[in-house]
């Protein structure tokens, strides 16, 4: 699992997840795009962020015996998303 650390504060998530989180914000800073998503997280349920080209996210694994979150349906939106910026970009 993975900690994520963004704007002060810190959530527990998937590795896949926080891969594609990041996937994502740096995908927004390249497009100079910024975007509200619900990301899930342990011990929280879902939380949103607002990412972006400000975005600083920094991501570092840990030990956590908690459930990891299934990243399935997110990873599968963030890489639709990213999908779509790249249109964007044609």
């Amino acid at each position: 699992m993975r900690l994520v650390s963004y704007a002060g504060g810190n959530f527990v998530t998937s590795d896949v997840v926080a891969d594609a989180l990041l996937d994502y914000a740096a995908a927004l800073g390249n497009a100079h795009h910024a975007a509200a998503i619900v990301v899930p997280a342990v011990g929280l349920g879902q939380i949103r962020l607002l990412v972006g080209p400000a975005s600083q996210l920094l991501s570092v694994p840990v030990q956590d015996t908690r459930n990891e979150p299934d990243g399935a349906e997110f990873t599968a939106d963030i890489e639709a998303r990213i999908a779509q910026m790249r249109g964007w970009e044609s």
